[in-house]
């Protein structure tokens, strides 16, 4: 009793409904993102009576979605989700759930949550994508806190050079040079040899690229020692 009386005072003052006795165990989170990720995200944790995440708010800067509520989680504009109001909602953890947010953006919100103290995840693949994979709650990746901009190479000078060609690509398994052989796929070459030294990278790019293209571009993977590495 005392403690119903107590949840619906919180309500009444902040508007913020108190956590029910299965959630307080659980880590509090706050969504950037009411997009089509960052919901099926949510939807994913509160149908999920094990998952060690509840989702208190989305922060967004739609304006048509700002100040609705989705799956009964209110969205706030970045104005809005103060730190005073991340408080009110017990937030524990930050979580990024819009993959094609600006580099700068993204350093900005990480920067400004970093510093407020909260721990800051992303909801999204590796770096490296996995064919076939799905979406999970990660920690960023060192390369991301870099906040590089996407390598763009296409044009059409590039793509006359590069058709046609056998094209080697070493550390291709990584971040720069995964996104390399996805670029250099699209300008025709007669071959695209993906060289590295961990299988997994180099090995994901390729089904990647596999099943982009349906088995009509000619590849293949290459996995070479460091110390057997030799110049000709």
């Amino acid at each position: 009793m005392h403690g119903r009386f107590l949840a619906k005072l919180l309500y009444m003052v902040s508007g913020v409904q108190a956590a029910s006795d299965k959630e307080v165990q659980k880590i509090k989170i706050a969504i950037i993102g009411a997009g089509r990720v960052g919901v099926s995200f949510a939807e994913e944790l509160l149908n999920n009576e094990e998952a060690a995440y509840i989702p208190r708010c989305f922060i967004d800067i739609n304006k048509e979605k700002v100040g609705r509520e989705i799956q009964g989680i209110p969205v706030y504009s970045e104005d809005e989700a103060t730190l005073k109001k991340l408080a009110e909602y017990e937030i524990q953890e930050i979580v990024f759930a819009i993959p094609a947010m600006d580099a700068d953006k993204k350093k900005t919100l990480y920067e400004y949550y970093k510093k407020a103290g909260y721990k800051l995840k992303v909801y999204d693949y590796p770096t490296v994508y996995s064919a076939g994979g799905k979406r999970h709650l990660r920690e960023f990746d060192i390369e991301e806190l870099l906040f590089r901009k996407p390598l763009v190479v296409l044009d059409e000078k590039t793509n006359e050079y590069y058709r046609g060609k056998v094209i080697l690509i070493t550390g291709g398994g990584g971040s720069i040079g995964s996104e390399l052989c996805r670029q250099i796929a699209k300008m025709s070459p007669r071959k695209l040899i993906i060289l590295d030294i961990y299988e997994n990278g180099a090995y994901d790019v390729q089904q990647e690229l596999k099943i982009a293209y349906k088995g009509k571009l000619a590849l293949r993977f290459v996995i070479e020692a460091i110390s057997t590495c030799r110049s000709s």
